[in-house]
């Protein structure tokens, strides 16, 4: 996360020394977003034998960054990179053993802009999510349960908004949906925004809504993950 988001801010300070044409060829939004969501769901092992459902799951503030670039060039998509913070602990309900999940991931996405005004957008393209954690079981032993998640899933993207004349508002809805071999992945936000900037270099934008993440993912056929992970988000976004 802390590459990516020197990735963002050195892109951002890039173009806030260009000139404000600069601004009709192309635009950088560079956004943070807090998301404090619950987690649910279970994983199963063949080699310990876990699949435990009863955790009792920690509510846990997770930390996204992304930077998206839209220019005008023809047929060349547009770039959207993101980085997702997803770590949680839970314990079992029937004992004192736990579990720890990170399914921290990064996600690349190549897409197209049809419509992207302050009225209505439309976006439209294909993502790769790169999945880099682990699940660790904790049961008080020397040697305990442990899993590396390195997995990578495509997936479909969509972003649509729609604006409220003059009033600068807008409602968004945004998804990646991706069943891949044996993955089935989806990410899915809805938000109303507010620009709180407006100026001919710089707009800037607050944003309340609602996420939910499902991951399933398979390991051959010897571990496999379960998990849901939903509740509200705020974002601070700023457009140069």
């Amino acid at each position: 996360m802390k590459k990516t988001l020197g990735i963002v801010v050195a892109s951002s300070l890039a173009v806030i020394s260009m000139p404000a044409s600069a601004d009709f060829l192309f635009s950088l939004d560079a956004e943070a977003q807090y998301w404090q969501a619950d987690a649910s769901g279970s994983h199963a092992a063949a080699r310990t034998m876990s699949g435990f459902s009863g955790y009792d799951w920690d509510s846990s503030g997770q930390l996204g960054l992304s930077a998206t670039f839209i220019h005008i060039v023809p047929f060349v998509p547009n770039v959207k990179i993101e980085t997702q913070e997803l770590k949680f602990t839970g314990d079992w309900v029937a004992t004192s053993d736990s579990v720890t999940v990170d399914l921290g991931h990064e996600t690349y996405t190549l897409f197209y802009a049809p419509l992207d005004n302050d009225l209505v957008e439309l976006h439209v393209g294909a993502s790769l999510k790169q999945i880099d954690g682990f699940i660790a079981e904790n049961y008080g032993m020397t040697d305990q349960p442990y899993w590396k998640i390195d997995e990578d899933v495509f997936s479909a993207y969509l972003r649509a908004a729609v604006g409220l004349p003059f009033s600068g508002f807008a409602v968004i809805a945004e998804g990646h949906l991706g069943t891949f071999g044996d993955h089935d992945v989806y990410d899915f936000q809805g938000s109303v925004r507010y620009r709180f900037i407006d100026s001919l270099t710089l707009d800037g934008y607050v944003s309340l809504g609602y996420r939910a993440m499902k991951m399933d993912l398979k390991q051959g056929n010897d571990f496999i993950t379960n998990y849901e992970f939903t509740g509200p988000f705020a974002n601070v976004s700023l457009s140069f």
